[in-house]
């Protein structure tokens, strides 16, 4: 949920530097279950419920507050979206088994020799 928040409100070129600082935010994932193991030792088992509902409770008014407060792109101000394949196309040139590749084209040719 950061990441995408982050990125909408970013650059496209700062995605790198976007992703590098959420990283921070990974610091949560260690936190939380360490707070809530001090609070269930000190106050009972019950209080895990307590304290993920107060983490519920402060994400839902963020996100209330990020979504009032967002100013959205217009459909002109949008990036164009680009198609990138899955797999890199020099995955095909070290396969023994498919055609060669010309560098620098997508252009297949059959081997010399071959049926």
């Amino acid at each position: 949920m950061c990441l995408a928040y982050a990125s909408g409100k970013g650059e496209a070129t700062d995605f790198v530097e976007i992703s590098d600082g959420l990283l921070l935010f990974a610091n949560g994932a260690v936190a939380g279950p360490l707070i809530a193991s001090v609070l269930m030792d000190r106050f009972g088992t019950g209080h895990v419920f307590v304290f993920t509902s107060v983490v519920h409770g402060v994400m839902a008014l963020w996100t209330y507050w990020a979504y009032s407060a967002a100013q959205f792109v217009t459909p002109d101000e949008r990036s164009e979206y680009v198609l990138m394949t899955r797999t890199s196309p020099n995955t095909i040139a070290i396969d023994p088994r498919a055609d060669t590749v010309s560098p620098g084209t997508t252009e297949r040719r059959a081997e010399e020799g071959t049926d």
